[in-house]
Parts: C-alpha cells; structure tokens; sequence
C-alpha cells in the first residue's frame, strides 16, 4: 500500500515561485466537454507544459495506460534538466489513485496536494482557461462573437479533436506569456537551465515556512477586494512575478561577480540546453522505433492467439424478430436516457445490420432521416466520406416511427444535428468497447433464455443470412459495403436443424456397388 502520509501533504502552501526549472511539475484534471476530459503537468518555474494525456470519457480513469505512459514520456524526454522533484495537485478523488501514487513512489517524486481550504491549485487552473480558449479557437474561430462553446457539441472526430489538442498545447508552450520573465515558457525554460548551470539550486527556498496562510489570504481577499477571488489572484501573480525578478536578480549578481567563471560558464553552457534537446529527440526516435517493432511483434503474436481463440468459440447464432422482442424486454437502465440508448442500438442493429463501431458514428441527422425517409447517408469508416447509403425497409420504417420514437426524442435532446446520437447523458462520446460490453450484457441474458449464442455481432451476422436466402451474394456484399463476397459470405449461418437435414438426406442414394476388383 501507498503511504498515504507522502501523498496527502501540501508542499506547496500556495507559494508558486519556484526558480528553477523541472523541480515542482503542477497537475490537474479539466473538462473538455462533450469530447471527455484532459490530464496535463506543467512546470511551476518555466509554466511550460511537460506532459497531457486526453481521455475521450466524462470521468478520468488514473488506470489506464495512457495515463503512465504521458508521464513517463514527458519525464524522460526532460531527463537532461535537474530531476523532478514533486508533482503537486488538488484535494480531488481522482488523485488518491493508487496507480498514480505507484507511478511517482517509481520516479522518486513526493506527491504534494493542496489544502482543503483555500485555492487549490491556481497555476494549472489559471492555464485550463487559457488553454482552452486556444482550443475553441482552433475548433471555431468565431466562438467568441458568436458565443457558441465549441466544446459542448461534438463536432469532429477524436482523433482530430485528439491533434487539436496536442496543437494547442504546443500553441500555449510557444506563446509570449505576459506574467513571464521571458517572453515564451520554452524561452523561460531554456534561460532557467542555463542560470542554473543544469542543477536545482542550492539556496532554492519554495516551502517557506512563513508563508501566508489561507485564513490571511481569506481576510485579505474580504478586506480589500471585496470577496473577488479572481480580482485577488490577478494582484497576487503580479506581486509573485515581482518577487522571482528580484530572486533571478540576485543569482544573476552572484554569476556576475565571478567574472571569470562567468565567462566560462556562458561559453560552455550557451547551446548546452539545445543540444540536449537533439540529443534527447534522437534517443527518443531509437527508443520510438524500437516500441513501434515490438508493438508489431506482440500484434502479430496477439492475433495469431486470436485466431486460435476464435475457432474454438462457438459460433455466434442468428437473431429473427421473435428474438428480438425477447432481447428488447431485458433492457433495463438507471435512467430513461440509458434505456432509450440501449434499446434504439440494439434496434438499429437489427434493422441495419451496421457493425456498433459504425453505429456510433450515427449523427442525428443520420438517424432522423432514418425515421423519416428510410434513408440516409452515413460514414463506414471513421472521417471517411459520408457516401455510404444507409437503408431500411419500409416495413421497418414505420416500427421504428411507432414504437422507437420516443426513444430518439429522448438521445437527441438538446443535440444538434451534427452531434452523435448515441452518447453518454452528457453528450461525450463512447468507446467501440463500452456499447459493447453494454449490450452484451443484455445479449448474454437472452442467450439464456433463448438457448442460443447472441453477441452484437450477430445482428450483422443475422442481416446478412436474412438477406442472402433471397438475394444475389454480389448485391448483398454492396447492400453491407463488404469489399470483398468472401466477406459477406462468411457471415452466411447454417440455420438447418438436425431434422431438415435429414429430411434433405432421406433421398440419398445408399448401397454404392463396390467397384471390380482387376484379375
């Protein structure tokens, strides 16, 4: 177990003047909306940010290997700067983590949290608001007059929306930077190392022990700024800014006076910070290289394993519209959006036959024309054209009105036509994984009952048997956008009982007469 003692000390005191680089990296967790949320660090002394991790879900989840893998990378690409001392936080849940507490206990690094009371963590909060200003303007350059939040309505895929947000920090990183000493945090960062001469220094005080408290802080603010919080923090930066020029100040006199060793030092140490940075981005290169090679190594192995795996499971069976209606009274939810999303998917994937990954690539327009034309246009591939004909049957088409329109009422609340139609309640979008394992649920329960082996993908499997009993195997490959009729064919299901084999069996001739044999 974690020492809880190590993780739950505020270090900090809300005392943000470190003066040397990469010693106390400032964490914290923000909402980006419909798109899900974002983990980033940012270096107290240079406010450059040292790493992010975006994660397409409502909540964050310190479990994932994304996570771990953003610090680590963001640690080692800085392994040539004075090491890390602490990562500092808010009180939140989500930093009890114990994954996250293993993480840091592994690089050496304390974990500092902030007060219960008092402001938790300004420098990162302070950077969220920016940061995502820069965000909503690489989504919507005319967010601000037209006072749309871009956030809210998921517009564009996450992969792009993922580059977008690599784009904007690296935006942020670059961007003069008014409360700084230098114009840009990649500038403040490079002209602390090389003041620093590549160590923390020695006299580097950021824990004073008489700093000001939270209740000062408290009377202050009701004092003199009449309860105005983010007027009080404006003021404070500005004296914090103040207080680090006259820090720098006096290192740089003590530089200054050895005249000698100055000069040096400066001739020496000139383009020291740059070649480190070339040196680490072609060690980073070899070592990305070397993951990309094992990556493929363990892929190939994992599917050769899968391959195994999935002959020796059984076969997923077909759906008919009386399994349908069993399935359909399994579905159960805590909330009426939840039902609504369960039941219009597992519809939808009847009548469609679309695989869950296209499913959630469904816009509201999408399934509205659905609902009204018994037609639409989708995408099959992710930021793929929408050119794909989408259609169902008219008989389906008048189900669907009758018996599932309350359901699309209720997914498509406050959405726009461009947003996704199967989401969270909050509008974030779902993994391929997460309505899965959903709908598995349900499909495994129903299996029970109807005694046969149903997943999501017997829908599919389902459409195309339907449709192949009665169509050409070329017009069916077109009707599910199969490139290949090998494809569509094998998705054919056998659905001869053991009595209508015998039935086709009964008129086989028996008794073959044996040939002669040669003398």
């Amino acid at each position: 177990m974690v020492n809880k003692k190590s993780s739950g000390t505020n270090l900090v005191r809300q005392n943000y003047n470190s003066i040397s680089t990469n010693h106390v990296i400032c964490a914290d967790i923000t909402s980006l909306g419909a798109y899900g949320s974002l983990f980033l660090g940012v270096d107290l002394a240079s406010r450059v940010i040292v790493f992010h991790c975006f994660q397409n879900r409502p909540s964050f989840d310190f479990d994932n290997l994304g996570v771990n893998k953003a610090i680590t990378l963001g640690l080692r690409q800085r392994a040539f700067l004075p090491p890390t001392k602490i990562i500092h936080t808010d009180r939140g849940s989500e930093f009890k983590n114990e994954t996250f507490a293993l993480l840091l206990a592994k690089e050496g690094i304390t974990h500092s949290r902030g007060s219960s009371d008092g402001h938790q963590n300004q420098v990162v909060e302070r950077l969220n608001r920016s940061l995502k200003d820069i965000l909503k303007t690489f989504l919507a350059e005319d967010w601000r007059k037209t006072k749309k939040d871009p956030l809210k309505c998921f517009d564009i895929s996450i992969e792009k929306f993922s580059a977008l947000v690599t784009k904007s920090i690296e935006h942020y990183n670059n961007r003069p930077h008014r409360m700084l000493q230098y114009s840009t945090p990649n500038e403040m960062e490079e002209a602390l190392f090389k003041e620093n001469l590549g160590e923390h220094p020695k006299d580097l005080v950021l824990y004073n022990s008489d700093s000001i408290e939270y209740k000062d802080y408290q009377t202050r603010v009701i004092n003199e700024y009449q309860g105005d919080w983010v007027r009080f923090f404006d003021a404070w930066l500005t004296e914090s800014r103040e207080n680090h020029g006259v820090v720098v100040t006096k290192l740089e006199t003590v530089i200054d006076n050895q005249v000698t060793q100055a000069a040096e030092a400066k001739e020496q140490y000139e383009s020291l910070y740059s070649k480190y940075l070339l040196i680490q981005q072609d060690l980073e290169r070899v070592l990305e290289e070397s993951l990309i090679a094992k990556e493929a190594r363990e892929s190939k192995e994992a599917r050769k394993t899968a391959n195994k795996l999935r002959k020796k499971a059984p076969i997923r069976e077909t759906i008919t519209s009386a399994d349908l209606k069993l399935i359909l009274s399994f579905v159960k939810g805590r909330s009426s959006f939840q039902k609504a999303r369960r039941r219009l998917s597992l519809v939808l994937l009847y009548m469609t036959g679309l695989r869950v990954s296209n499913l959630l690539n469904l816009t509201v327009t999408n399934v509205n024309d659905l609902f009204r034309l018994g037609k639409t246009k989708i995408r099959l591939i992710k930021d793929g054209d929408p050119r794909f004909n989408l259609v169902v049957s008219n008989k389906d088409r008048r189900h669907l009105v009758k018996d599932f329109i309350g359901d699309f009422t209720e997914l498509s609340r406050h959405k726009n036509g461009l947003c996704l139609l199967i989401t969270s309640q909050e509008g974030t979008s779902l993994g391929r994984e997460y309505l899965d394992e959903e709908l598995n649920v349900i499909l495994k329960k129903a299996s029970i009952q109807l005694e046969k082996h149903l997943r999501t993908h017997s829908f599919r499997a389902s459409y195309v048997t339907d449709y192949l009993e009665i169509h050409d195997l070329h017009e069916v490959s077109q009707l599910v956008g199969h490139d290949s009729v090998s494809s569509t064919n094998a998705y054919n299901r056998n659905r001869l009982s053991i009595k209508d084999k015998k039935r086709l069996l009964k008129d086989r001739p028996i008794g073959l007469k044996r040939a002669p044999v040669d003398e």
